[in-house]
């Protein structure tokens, strides 16, 4: 069950972690601007629009955002917008890594080389007087100059991609394995709230069979009182020679035993017996013997 104070967490993280990013893209965006303020840069080539830069810095901050819902798309759209736009820069190098951490390699490859291409593009909009800067490679390469800067701003933002879908790659792994502990926590953290509701259960199941046994015990000794009372009771309508009669009952003696054992003649035993019979509401033998015993006589 996900607690209130755990979704007002989660959400204030969501939020950080978008405004930091945006923060990030910014400031990369701003040392790509630096070179508005380097003297020397209207002599290597073209400067970029204010205006642009200033319209695609939002519009780049805003496609940002949507990079969890679009991760490729976006990547593609900064790619684009970067092509001609320096505050783009910041956000599309931050969209990368994001479509990196889902580690598809497929949409890896086409990001690259979409970013490959928006370089290339951005090149031939905003071509660099390489003369100017390095004569000695112009000295060096002669003829072969332009086609070899060319490979070099390939190869060169290949790798830097490349690099920065490795960090993507990293943090995608990071992430799964956080998330594989975290759910291996909550897996264990059930488990041993199973095992306790279960030793709970278990406890109460023993107390319960302890309390039944207990309760049984004394409606049990509260029955065996309440019958001997009863019992004693009727044995003491009884007379001296007739409990004595009933005792040998009790005994199961027969009626010659008892006539024997009592110093009194057959019929003398046989007409106590009915007596006692009559004064205990017994129908026979049998249950004489049975109040006989149950009053402990």
């Amino acid at each position: 069950m996900t607690m209130p104070g755990s979704v007002q967490t989660s959400g204030a993280r969501l939020i950080w972690g978008e405004v930091w990013r945006c923060l990030v893209a910014v400031a990369i965006s701003a040392m790509s601007l630096a070179m508005y303020l380097d003297p020397d840069f209207d002599q290597l080539g073209p400067h970029p629009v204010f205006w642009l830069e200033a319209a695609c810095l939002p519009v780049a901050l805003g496609l940002l955002l949507l990079r969890r819902r679009w991760p490729l798309a976006v990547a593609l759209a900064l790619s684009v917008l970067a092509s001609f736009s320096y505050t783009a820069g910041g956000a599309e190098l931050i969209a990368l890594v994001s479509l990196a951490t889902h580690r598809r390699w497929g949409q890896m490859g086409v990001a690259v080389a979409a970013t490959v291409a928006s370089g290339q593009i951005s090149s031939i909009l905003y071509p660099t007087d390489v003369a100017a800067a390095i004569p000695e490679v112009v000295g060096l390469l002669g003829p072969y100059t332009g086609l070899a800067l060319t490979l070099a701003g390939v190869v060169y933002s290949a790798l830097m991609t490349c690099l920065l879908m490795a960090v993507g790659v990293a943090i995608g792994s990071r992430r799964d394995l956080n998330r594989s502990l975290r759910e291996r926590a909550e897996l264990n953290e059930r488990a041993q709230a199973a095992r306790e509701e279960q030793a709970r259960a278990a406890e109460r199941t023993r107390i319960a069979r302890e309390m039944h046994d207990v309760i049984a015990q004394l409606i049990a000794a509260v029955v065996g009182d309440s019958r001997r009372a009863q019992a004693t009771a009727r044995l003491a309508r009884l007379t001296d020679k007739e409990l004595e009669v009933a005792k040998g009952v009790a005994q199961g003696a027969s009626n010659a035993d008892i006539a024997e054992q009592s110093h009194m003649s057959l019929s003398t035993v046989k007409t106590h017996i009915a007596h006692a019979m009559e004064k205990l509401g017994a129908d026979n033998r049998v249950q004489v013997a049975i109040i006989v015993h149950e009053a402990g006589a």
